[in-house]
């Protein structure tokens, strides 16, 4: 059974116009964590370009595959950008 994936939109959906989380972070950072151990793959999806991604999926732990720039640009993990 392969592990379910969750792509998270980021702008003003995990973070409102200031940058900010629109949840609190423990409880991101919990349901994150629950997530993992349940053996679910989590990455982010943004209009963004990949670097700001990368930087967001740092702060928060996340190392699931990243989608930038409209879909135009895919990370599958940590290598290359496809």
């Amino acid at each position: 059974m392969s592990a379910p994936l969750f792509l998270c939109d980021i702008d003003e959906t995990l973070i409102n116009t200031s940058y900010q989380l629109t949840v609190d972070h423990a409880v991101f950072a919990s349901a994150i964590t629950r997530a993992h151990q349940q053996g679910a793959i989590i990455g982010l999806n943004s209009d963004s370009a990949l670097p700001t991604i990368q930087r967001r999926a740092q702060l928060y732990g996340l190392t699931g595959p990243m989608v930038a720039e409209r879909g135009a640009l895919v990370q599958l993990d940590s290598g290359t950008p496809a």
